[in-house]
């Protein structure tokens, strides 16, 4: 009898074995599913924002038409605008004057800042 009851036992721990790796299987599914959802709940609002968007941008490129009206109907032609003259300054009278670029200090001297006449050359340190 005794053997009898040992097997149960054993029987039994391994049942619970069994039931609670089941257990387990089902937490890790409830996670999945959350997660899941969760991730469902994001791409629905993602994609909400997308329409929300795609319908702002359709009522701001709907000022525009294009082809879907016969030339001319209710549209005015560009102006034209008088291009520039090669030469601009011919109708002010005025002529060009060729500027003169300044004078390049030899290699080696020392400049002056503007105004102050201190040698800009004390302001740099070497590295």
């Amino acid at each position: 009898m005794t053997d009898i009851v040992f097997e149960i036992a054993a029987a039994s721990a391994e049942q619970s074995s069994g039931i609670e790796q089941v257990s387990k299987a089902v937490l890790q599914m409830d996670e999945a599913t959350q997660q899941n959802a969760a991730l469902v709940e994001e791409a629905a609002a993602a994609s909400q924002s997308i329409v929300d968007q795609a319908q702002a941008l359709n009522e701001l490129v709907g000022h525009y038409r294009a082809g879907e009206e016969e030339p001319g109907a209710g549209m005015t032609a560009p102006k034209r605008i008088a291009s520039t003259p090669k030469r601009p300054w011919a109708r002010t009278g005025l002529t060009p004057v060729k500027v003169q670029p300044a004078a390049v200090a030899k290699k080696g001297a020392p400049r002056k800042a503007a105004g102050n006449g201190v040698s800009s050359d004390s302001e740099w340190h070497q590295f």
